[in-house]
C-alpha cells in the first residue's frame, strides 16, 4: 500500500514552485509597466516596423535583426530607459528560472508559470 504523504523532495519542489511563481510575478509587474512605456516610446520615437511576434513586443530587443528602424533623434534616453528596464526583466526572469532549475521544479511546470505571465520568451539566454 503506498503512502499518501508528500516526500521531502516534493514538498521542496512545491516550497520551490511557489518562490518560481512569486519571482515570475514580480517580474510580470515590472513587465506590464514596460509594455506601457514601451507603446509610448514606439509611437514617439522608433521609425520602423518590428519583425516577428512576441507576446511582449519589446522582447525584440534581444533579437537584433527584429527592430527594422530606428531611434529618432532625440530619443536615445528613453531608448535607453526602454533597454535598461528590459535587462532587468531579462535578470530577474533568468535569475528565476536559475533557481527553480536547481530546485527541481519541473520544466513543464516553468515553461506553464512563464506562459501565465507572458514571460516565455526563447531568448532570455541571448
Amino acid at each position: 500500500m503506498q503512502s499518501s504523504e508528500a516526500s521531502d523532495a516534493d514538498i521542496a519542489r512545491a516550497k520551490a514552485t511557489r518562490t518560481y511563481n512569486a519571482a515570475l510575478a514580480t517580474a510580470a509587474g515590472q513587465a506590464d509597466q514596460l509594455d506601457n512605456y514601451w507603446r509610448r516610446f514606439k509611437a514617439d520615437c522608433y521609425e520602423g516596423t518590428i519583425a516577428g511576434r512576441f507576446d511582449r513586443e519589446w522582447f525584440s530587443l534581444f533579437e537584433r535583426d527584429k527592430m527594422q528602424g530606428a531611434v529618432s533623434p532625440g530619443c536615445t534616453g528613453s531608448f535607453s530607459t526602454v533597454l535598461n528596464e528590459a535587462n532587468a526583466v531579462k535578470r530577474a526572469v533568468a535569475s528565476a528560472e536559475e533557481d527553480a532549475r536547481k530546485a527541481d521544479v519541473y520544466p513543464g511546470v516553468r515553461r506553464n508559470l512563464r506562459q501565465r505571465y507572458r514571460l516565455d520568451y526563447v531568448g532570455w539566454d541571448r
